[in-house]
């Protein structure tokens, strides 16, 4: 089984400790785990000096020269059908809804039955809500196969808006499935 993550920055410190043990954990099982970063920062961390060493999962940079602002949606998103027909995964693993080229990424992979599971951070008051971006939020939802929600707040906001993938949240402390 392959499994193609896609994430924004790899500038991200607590992403690098996610996919470096999702990577450990997945490779006792033979599962192959790959990395795409879209860009190595944003411009407002540009200037900051970033630890490598953290990222000891296999990774590509796809625009290493550019701060992920100035990547165009066009160019993105060719790169990323180009990643998705050369890596051709099993699993593809979003990092959000908010990228338009991410999209195309998920009707690529629902004409091909590829697995999609998304990264959900948001909660009821990370943003304030509009109400066409959450019907098309619903919608985007509404094609993954399964969610992995980042805290308690983000589970129960995925299921409010309308997530039919499952969404659940584990509590760390007490181990429990929530």
């Amino acid at each position: 089984m392959k499994i193609l993550a896609i994430h924004n920055i790899l500038w991200s410190h607590y992403k690098a400790k996610i996919f470096t043990e999702l990577h450990r954990r997945l490779q006792k099982d033979g599962i192959d785990f790959f990395v795409l970063q879209l860009a190595f920062s944003e411009l407002s961390r540009l200037g900051l000096k970033a630890d490598l060493s953290i990222h000891t999962y296999p990774y590509k940079v796809l625009f290493p020269g550019k701060a992920i602002e100035h990547i165009g949606h066009l160019k993105k998103t060719k790169q990323l059908l180009a990643a998705l027909r050369e890596h051709q995964p099993d699993i593809v693993y979003l990092n959000g809804y908010y990228d338009p080229s991410y999209w195309f990424v998920v009707g690529y992979c629902k004409a091909r039955k590829i697995k999609i599971v998304l990264d959900f951070e948001s909660s009821e008051i990370s943003r304030r809500r509009v109400w066409w971006k959450e019907r098309l939020k619903k919608l985007f939802l509404n094609q993954c196969d399964a969610l992995v929600c980042l805290g308690q707040k983000a589970a129960e906001y995925a299921l409010e808006a309308g997530s039919r993938a499952g969404a659940h949240y584990e509590h760390q402390k007490c181990g429990r499935r929530q």
